[in-house]
């Protein structure tokens, strides 16, 4: 596929440019030729960390990248890393993150798997309706079958370019994958009126979505 890329664009008097992370995990299929390529050639490589400004944070997360397993001690002596079975780190996440929601910082929960992303979803948002006495009324159903309900934060899991957010000033915004929205109207048929939390812009999203 990568040759015929390379030749087409060759044709059309194009140059493809290939930029990414060797080490990365790539997708499950045949591939590996950015490594191969990164091996076999002079390539381009970058070597300053600019992500940090501690130089241990930045040596840690090169160590990290390479599978060292002498860089995990880094963030074991700073208390980054929680041993137990996954449903006492489950109730260990959620219970941190309600703290921190409780003392007004942004927090977000990460997990493996779909399920149980779901379970803290819903668990979360069901505390936060105790804390807030909200939960009440009409409610619209989620992608994962959870309901959102007029004040529940979302995430938007999908780039659609046609579905515009409008700011006070005139601004638009598309709908991207990975932004938060507070529900602020449910209509029929699931549809969903919300505002951004980045850029405050409000919307529509339609039941499809």
């Amino acid at each position: 596929d990568l040759d015929q890329l390379v030749a087409l664009a060759a044709e059309r008097g194009a140059v493809v440019r290939m930029i990414g992370d060797s080490a990365q995990l790539g997708a499950v299929d045949a591939g590996g030729a950015l490594g191969m390529l990164a091996r076999e050639i002079d390539a381009p490589e970058l070597v300053e960390v600019v992500r940090f400004h501690d130089p241990a944070e930045a040596a840690a997360s090169l160590g990290v990248r390479a599978g060292e397993n002498a860089a995990l001690e880094f963030y074991r002596a700073r208390g980054r890393m929680v041993g137990g079975t996954d449903d006492e780190l489950l109730v260990r996440l959620l219970d941190d993150h309600l703290a921190d929601t409780r003392s007004g910082l942004s927090s977000v929960m990460l997990a493996p798997t779909n399920d149980q992303v779901h379970h803290l979803n819903v668990a979360a948002q069901a505390i936060h309706h105790a804390d807030t006495d909200t939960g009440h009324g009409p409610s619209a159903a989620l992608s994962d079958t959870a309901r959102a309900y007029v004040g529940d934060t979302i995430v938007s899991r999908r780039n659609r370019a046609e579905l515009r957010a409008v700011g006070v000033n005139g601004a638009r915004f598309s709908v991207q994958n990975g932004d938060l929205w507070t529900v602020t109207g449910i209509g029929e048929d699931g549809i969903l009126a919300v505002t951004g939390n980045r850029h405050g812009a409000h919307t529509v999203l339609p039941a499809w979505y």
